[in-house]
């Protein structure tokens, strides 16, 4: 008697290509439609961009306002009920599929957020210069002037 592994059985029968690339895929969109309302929306937020989500650094509290407020007009980019996108919900669905949270920090302030993109760029940061890269994305976000002094690496620069 002769034994055989699976994927050999496979190879010797269908030839190396056969069905490999049909599984991937198809195991891929298992784990695509697998994931939670909650985590779909907020995928949806972030690479739409909608609102906040332009930001690359946001607090859970952003995102849950962000989606809440943003619901009557973004209805194809939410997958579950609303009430449970708040900012405790949203943490918790962050911190369970690898989201970056980091600590921004100035004088008096220190607020967790998270890094929705460019996440080694944000990591590399000091807390004092997230906090202003923070402070600058929410107010250009909302449409407010960016005045913001950014510093970085010792050197100030004022954000016109």
């Amino acid at each position: 008697m002769i034994t055989v592994s699976n994927d050999e059985f496979v190879k010797a029968i269908f030839g190396e290509d056969h069905l490999w690339c049909h599984v991937t895929d198809f195991l891929k969109e298992i784990q695509e439609s697998s994931k939670s309302g909650q985590q779909q929306t907020i995928e949806a937020f972030i690479t739409g961009k909608i609102g906040l989500f332009k930001c690359d650094l946001m607090t859970s509290k952003d995102m849950s306002d962000t989606i809440r407020t943003e619901n009557v007009f973004s209805e194809n980019c939410i997958y579950c009920d609303v009430k449970y996108l708040t900012p405790v919900g949203i943490g918790k669905v962050l911190n369970t599929n690898g989201g970056v949270k980091l600590r921004a920090r100035t004088t008096g302030i220190d607020i967790a957020v998270y890094a929705i993109r460019n996440q080694e760029k944000y990591m590399a940061m000091s807390g004092k210069e997230r906090y202003n890269y923070y402070m600058m994305q929410m107010r250009t976000a909302k449409g407010e002037e960016p005045d913001i002094i950014l510093i970085t690496d010792n050197r100030q620069q004022k954000v016109v």
